[in-house]
């Protein structure tokens, strides 16, 4: 172009270039994108843009799309030249026709070339040679000459030497092979999952292939990949021509079998796969409710709390979405209604008391020649339009030690300036006091009450909500 420019008596002053990049998308195109990002803000102080031939703009697989990106720049009164082409960019149908054309031939090219790459790619996999990416944990990539003989190992980053070399899989250190086995034992014989063996691994400082932490991700590779049983798997996933990641049926996937050293056996291999499946199907029915009775028979009662950290169990949600509700499960499950449905119908009831609360509050605010209106944040009143009130429900808890507890949340995104905590009599859902507290400092989450010591929470403390308000108590 720049013989192109002199003959012409054009001068270069700014140059925009994608060395190395593909064509299909515009992402990556820093230069492109830098192009039309100058054309479009007013930076571009060039009259003409001179460009190789008509496909520089892009391989696209939609043509138009290297149309618009010319039309942005003749729209900003800048004009588009092709240097190698054999006609004049001069808005005539002839052109117009003819760079249709070409961006078509382009994008055909592409389409040709990526279904050749992939025809041999299938083919080199047949005869037992890795295509490209890392080799993942516990392997290592080694190089193969043209007469069958191994060349040397491959570092991470590292290419093969000469175009007729071939990349084949070999076993790494012992030492990450050694963890690979442990991996598949956690989860299979252990019964750990995918992120408790990464926080173990993180725990014993047994460092990644990347040196990064391990993550769920990086175990589930492991234990779903079958090159750890010797396998060579090609075609799983593509990626053709840029576009979206597609999941291939197993009967796409171009394999060939036993073709290195297997790091496990297919037994285990097979184990862990099953594992997978169960966890993924979840537990049946009667594994639920057997889980509900474990609960119940250590505790000899049962509420959610229970049932959540209960080691090994699902979250008590699940049980109300896969029975209907949690006073169903109990029932399926045989539990003693006694100590079960009283924490699910205390419940309803607090909510119904939470509800009256928040209606009584904005009466009485009314009363005192404010106002008061509900906003997103559940139970959140925002009183003249100024302030923000958020009232909540705290119940009676009792401790280990057998101390009566009630822990009031204080924060909330955003905070409210001011917290009205309903204090709840032990085993009922009459209110035993009103509190309202003011922003505190960002000491924690919450306030505690203690039921044998009130501390300085007391001065917070009103018997009614009329008297927080400073309204005479309607009689009872």
């Amino acid at each position: 172009m720049e013989i192109y420019a002199t003959e012409r008596g054009i001068e270069i002053v700014r140059q925009y270039m994608d060395e190395g990049k593909s064509g299909l998308r515009i992402k990556g195109r820093t230069g492109l994108l830098q192009l039309i990002e100058d054309v479009q803000t007013g930076e571009a102080t060039f009259g003409v843009i001179l460009v190789h031939d008509v496909t520089r703009w892009g391989r696209f697989q939609d043509v138009d799309e290297s149309a618009y990106y010319e039309y942005v720049c003749r729209s900003h009164g800048i004009d588009v030249v092709y240097c190698a082409e054999q006609f004049q960019n001069d808005g005539s149908p002839l052109s117009s026709i003819l760079k249709s054309l070409k961006r078509a031939m382009a994008a055909e090219y592409s389409r040709e070339l990526s279904e050749k790459v992939f025809m041999a790619q299938c083919e080199f996999t047949a005869l037992g040679f890795k295509q490209g990416g890392t080799a993942g944990y516990a392997l290592r990539r080694a190089t193969f000459g043209a007469d069958g003989r191994q060349k040397k190992t491959l570092e991470l980053g590292e290419r093969k030497g000469a175009l007729t070399d071939r990349v084949q899989f070999a076993l790494g250190p012992a030492h990450e092979v050694a963890v690979v086995r442990r991996i598949y034992k956690w989860y299979v014989t252990d019964g750990l999952g995918d992120t408790a063996i990464a926080a173990r691994l993180n725990e014993l400082a047994v460092p990644s292939e990347t040196t990064r932490p391990w993550t769920a991700w990086l175990i589930r590779g492991i234990l779903t990949n079958e090159k750890y049983l010797g396998n060579l798997v090609f075609n799983r996933r593509s990626f053709k021509l840029s576009r979206d990641v597609v999941h291939n049926p197993a009967e796409e996937w171009i394999r060939r079998n036993d073709q290195f050293p297997a790091l496990i056996t297919h037994a285990l291999f097979d184990r862990a796969a099953e594992v997978r499946r169960r966890r993924q199907q979840g537990p049946t029915d009667d594994e639920l409710l057997e889980m509900l009775r474990r609960v119940f028979r250590k505790h000899g009662r049962i509420t959610s709390n229970l049932i959540t950290e209960f080691p090994g169990i699902p979250n008590a949600k699940l049980f109300g979405i896969k029975f209907g509700s949690l006073l169903h499960a109990y029932t399926l499950a045989g539990v003693d209604s006694a100590t079960s449905f009283d924490f699910v119908t205390t419940r309803r009831a607090i909510r119904s008391t939470l509800l009256s609360t928040i209606s009584k509050v904005r009466m009485l605010i009314d009363q005192a020649g404010g106002t008061a209106r509900l906003i997103a944040h559940p139970g959140t009143l925002l009183i003249n339009e100024a302030v923000t009130v958020k009232i909540v429900v705290a119940r009676a808890r009792i401790d280990i030690g057998g101390n009566v507890r009630w822990k009031i949340p204080t924060t909330g995104k955003p905070p409210a300036h001011f917290t009205i905590a309903l204090q709840m009599e032990i085993g009922s859902i009459v209110v035993r006091h009103y509190y309202l507290f003011p922003l505190l400092e960002p000491t924690g989450h919450m306030i505690t009450l203690r039921g044998e010591d009130p501390g300085g929470e007391w001065k917070f403390r009103h018997d009614s909500l009329e008297a927080m308000f400073g309204l005479p108590a309607r009689p009872r």
